[in-house]
């Protein structure tokens, strides 16, 4: 007979009741808790969450904070070492499949398949992108299938989401239950540097005018691009704000005046739909 335990993945606790070794300390802070005391730090949270604006838009009429777990998941650094060598790799092997699509000769794919994607753009075939880069920001699903074993569920290459929730969740939580970071070496995450060199990697200018492109304050996602924005930066702008002159240059409006766009961070699906000749 097959128990419960057995068939779900319980990620802290061995099918024996014993704890997971990387979550025997939080286990131990959680109990010392209690159900009161973490239900407490729960409300506060969430408290905090909705003070900061920490929110998700799933549809214009609605806005609630992020739904988040306070208990974190641990990853221990072997693990994460071979996830991140795993989605490098992985991130390399897709790019190199839309250089073979768009500029070379690509035979792994029915080309008919190819050409029914709702995302593929044939005017850009034969198009080089700077540094044979097509994909700069890559956003996985990612799941555990036990014993160190993780599994992808998805890719997406277009205009992935998430990094900003991570990020901040990760803050919140230290901030309104610190007992769970306790004598954990947690791995420093500065994705500034990362996000400097992409700028400038797609533009010969040497201190490039970048800019966030949003679809606004009622976009899903808008707390990321205000996040983001922040962090970085750089000036949040929607449609409106940039328009495409005669000499195929991107600028943006300003009440001080315009100014030359260099490198646009975009975070809307259909650009063209936003700035009128800019794809």
């Amino acid at each position: 007979m097959v128990t419960l335990a057995q068939r779900v993945l319980n990620e802290a606790i061995e099918q024996d009741g014993s704890p997971v070794d990387a979550y025997s300390p939080l286990l131990t802070a959680a109990h010392k808790l209690g159900r009161e005391g973490m239900a407490q730090r729960w409300a506060n949270a969430k408290q905090v969450a909705a003070r900061d604006s920490f929110t998700f838009c799933p549809s214009p009429s609605t806005i609630t904070t992020v739904p988040t777990d306070w208990f974190p998941r641990l990853i221990p650094l072997p693990h994460w070492e071979r996830i991140a060598s795993g989605v490098a790799q992985r991130l390399r092997t897709l790019n190199k499949f839309l250089l073979d699509v768009y500029c070379g000769d690509q035979t792994v794919v029915p080309q008919e398949i190819i050409e029914s994607g709702r995302y593929y753009k044939p005017e850009l075939k034969g198009t080089t992108p700077p540094g044979e880069v097509f994909v700069h920001i890559y956003g996985i699903d990612l799941v555990h299938m036990g014993r160190g074993e993780y599994a992808v569920l998805e890719d997406n290459l277009r205009v992935p989401s998430g990094i900003a929730y991570q990020m901040k969740a990760l803050q919140l939580g230290e901030e309104c239950v610190p007992e769970f970071r306790g004598q954990y070496s947690v791995l420093p995450y500065d994705i500034i540097p990362a996000y400097t060199r992409l700028f400038g990697s797609v533009t010969n200018v040497e201190s490039p005018n970048t800019v966030l492109l949003t679809d606004g304050k009622n976009g899903s996602a808008f707390f990321e691009h205000r996040y983001l924005s922040d962090l970085l930066g750089i000036p949040l702008v929607e449609g409106g704000d940039l328009y495409v002159d005669s000499q195929h240059r991107v600028w943006c409006r300003t009440l001080d005046g315009d100014f030359p766009v260099h490198v646009v961070y975009r975070r809307v699906e259909d650009l063209e739909m936003f700035v009128p000749g800019l794809t």
